[in-house]
């Protein structure tokens, strides 16, 4: 989806550079009106991140009771130290692409929620901690190098 995102993104501002000096060329006849198809089309290239990013945090609040109901649900689980694969039950198994458990003693509990992949961009995952392990110890990370509190005992992680 972030390649199609990048690619409509390269595309709007060709369209934003050609209208530009279609302007330009044709200023003696258009004056200011010449300069609308760039301006909105600056306007759509701006706009779009930004609503879109609303969407994905609304998205992310309407999901998050069943995440955490997800998240108790794997908690019950058998999990070891090295990190299990879990298959979420069909009730939660839109909520992520894959599911990994780990309880230790030095971490706790820390379960990984697979949610977005972008390649070639990064790769999103929506993180339990209860104990808040996640964000203070890099061992708790794995290979996540950082991630952002979202509520309480959840981050977001990317890559």
């Amino acid at each position: 989806m972030q390649l199609v995102a990048m690619g409509t993104g390269l595309l709007v501002f060709g369209l934003i550079v050609s209208s530009g000096l279609w302007a330009l060329a044709g200023w003696h006849k258009l004056r200011w009106r010449g300069l609308i198809v760039p301006a909105v089309s600056a306007l759509v290239l701006v706009a779009g991140p930004a609503i879109g990013g609303r969407l994905r945090e609304w998205n992310l609040w309407w999901d998050m009771p069943r995440y955490k109901a997800a998240a108790e649900w794997v908690e019950h689980q058998a999990l070891s130290s090295e990190g299990s694969e879990i298959e979420l039950p069909p009730e939660y198994a839109d909520l992520a692409y894959g599911v990994r458990g780990i309880r230790s003693a030095e971490c706790g509990t820390v379960v990984t929620f697979w949610w977005g992949s972008g390649f070639p961009v990064k790769h999103t995952a929506r993180v339990y901690s209860p104990t808040g392990s996640f964000e203070r110890s890099r061992d708790c990370r794995g290979h996540w190098s950082r991630g952002s509190l979202i509520d309480e005992h959840w981050y977001e992680a990317t890559d």
